[in-house]
């Protein structure tokens, strides 16, 4: 594994808009075309004829070994300018060491354990950039689990070297009980991350698992699964809950749902591996979760409230994120493209009602780590800092 691979340009490709006129574009059509499908005989035999196409240059540009475009997985993130919310500041001022957790660390080594789909490309990106600003190496650091330990413990080793060589080190990509266990060691690095509301991530998951770069990076990987189902590919969220599809259906206490990406909890409560964690919106995982967040988070930010969660990170950690705000400013529209889920559709309020049911566990987690991200920023304004 050569060094270079581990310097700050590594960070993913972000996946660019589809240009105008290419089957990608095409594809954006369809699945407006999708939706008008109930009741149009005629329009859905040729929907599919049209679509039928689309996979089939899809297939033969893989099997031709032409070039595909390759892209990232997309974060599915909009980022909307939202102001900070006007809260009402408590009785008593609040203590900044009461909702930082900075000072407890040992080392300058900071952590963001990324979550699919809330926020975790946009936010390497922007640390990244502060990277080259601030003075601090910065290091992208995925591991997969079809790597075997041996690969692992190289990209351990790595990490350990790293830090062992710099001042200040930022890293994006592991999970927390991996950098625990086996880099951080006795000293206590930085660890922060990010949430997103979890009927608008299941909804995203939906449709980035129908969009046609990941069923192709699938096809890449498992070739005798085959292409998915045409029909399958271009059902729109709001009729697959109408037909009660098996992709729709979230189950309290059932286990793993598309390997566990719609359960937000179980990237924070699954830190030593705990197999009570895995139920689907289990109170259990909640639970562990918040009190995960509340020991070893300094900050869990919130897309909803993504510049909210910059100046939090800005004052808190201001050795690695000072200046976070004016970088995403500038870079903004750079980002909302590069991260933009282009193949998710709107979905009916009634529809994210309806997944809502099957989330309480998970909208709570999500509402303690937005009301901590709230107290966090009261703080600030308590002290005259925001």
């Amino acid at each position: 594994m050569e060094e270079a691979s581990w310097g700050p340009r590594e960070v993913g490709r972000a996946s660019p808009p589809p240009p105008a006129g290419s089957a990608w574009t095409a594809r954006r059509v369809l699945v407006g075309l999708a939706s008008e499908r109930r009741g149009r005989g005629g329009l859905h035999a040729g929907f599919l004829l049209l679509a039928g196409g689309f996979l089939s240059t899809i297939v033969a540009a893989e099997l031709g070994k032409l070039e595909a475009p390759q892209v990232k997985l997309a974060e599915a993130l909009v980022l909307p300018p939202i102001p900070p919310p006007k809260l009402r500041l408590p009785k008593r001022a609040l203590k900044l060491e009461e909702v930082n957790k900075t000072r407890e660390a040992t080392r300058d080594v900071l952590v963001f354990t990324g979550v699919p789909l809330a926020a975790s490309g946009p936010m390497a990106k922007i640390m990244e950039g502060l990277s080259l600003i601030r003075g601090f190496e910065f290091i992208e650091a995925g591991v997969s689990n079809e790597e075997d330990d041996a690969e692992k413990q190289e990209v351990f080793e790595m990490l350990r070297a790293t830090i062992g060589d710099f001042s200040a080190v930022a890293i994006s990509g592991l999970p927390y009980h991996d950098l625990h266990s086996q880099v951080a060691g006795k000293d206590k690095f930085i660890f922060v991350s990010m949430v997103r509301d979890p009927v608008e991530r299941i909804i995203s998951w939906y449709y980035t698992a129908r969009s046609p770069w990941f069923f192709i990076d699938q096809f890449k990987q498992n070739p005798a699964d085959g292409m998915p189902d045409i029909d399958w590919a271009l059902t729109d969220f709001e009729t697959c809950m109408e037909e009660k599809e098996t992709d729709c259906q979230w189950i309290p206490g059932t286990l793993d749902v598309y390997s566990g990406r719609p359960r937000q909890t179980s990237y924070f409560c699954n830190m030593n591996y705990d197999a009570h964690c895995k139920p689907f919106n289990g109170p259990y995982a909640s639970q562990v979760a918040k009190k995960n967040v509340n020991q070893h988070f300094a900050v869990v930010g919130v897309v909803e409230d993504f510049e909210m969660t910059l100046e939090v990170l800005e004052k808190f950690i201001p050795r690695f994120f000072q200046g976070a705000r004016a970088y995403y400013a500038e870079h903004k529209r750079q980002l909302d493209k590069a991260y933009r889920n282009w193949y998710k559709s709107p979905v009916a309020d009634k529809y994210k009602a309806m997944v809502a049911k099957n989330l309480t566990e998970e909208i709570k987690f999500y509402e303690y780590c937005r009301m901590r991200l709230y107290r966090q920023y009261q703080a600030l304004q308590v002290h005259g800092l925001a």
